[in-house]
């Protein structure tokens, strides 16, 4: 077992932490890093951390099962449609934020707080002050 504790702690990097370092330049310019700071640099803090583990493997499978399903449906004669046949209107918060975004677009940098003012108003209105 003591044997085992030794080898642990001669190689650190089995853990897989790393250790992030902080350099700051004559100029007073802060630079992070992988690798400890160059000559003319001096240390300013060395941040150790665990990385986050990688989500790939999730997003690979959700989309394989939506794949799957969407394979499924197109087997079996699944059609969605809608009780009118028409389609269905837009969420009005984002209609009137497409609207603003055209007048501002329209606009140009050449506008006014009180233009910002009025084009907020119908957004503020319909998003319910967000």
């Amino acid at each position: 077992m003591r044997h085992l504790c030794l080898v642990l702690c001669l190689f650190p990097g089995l853990a897989s932490s790393g250790t992030l370092y902080k350099c700051v330049n004559a100029a007073g310019q802060a630079s992070y890093q992988a690798s400890a700071c160059a000559q003319g640099q001096r240390m300013d803090r060395v941040i150790e951390f665990v990385p986050v583990p990688d989500t790939q493997p999730a997003v690979a499978e959700s989309r394989r099962s939506a794949s799957a399903s969407s394979r499924a449906r197109s087997r079996s004669g699944y059609r969605r449609s809608s009780a009118s046949g028409a389609r269905k209107s837009e969420d009005p918060c984002r209609q009137a934020k497409a609207n603003r975004e055209k007048q501002l677009e329209r606009l140009g940098l050449k506008r006014t707080f009180d233009d910002l003012s009025r084009l907020d108003a119908p957004v503020r209105k319909a998003c319910r002050g967000f």
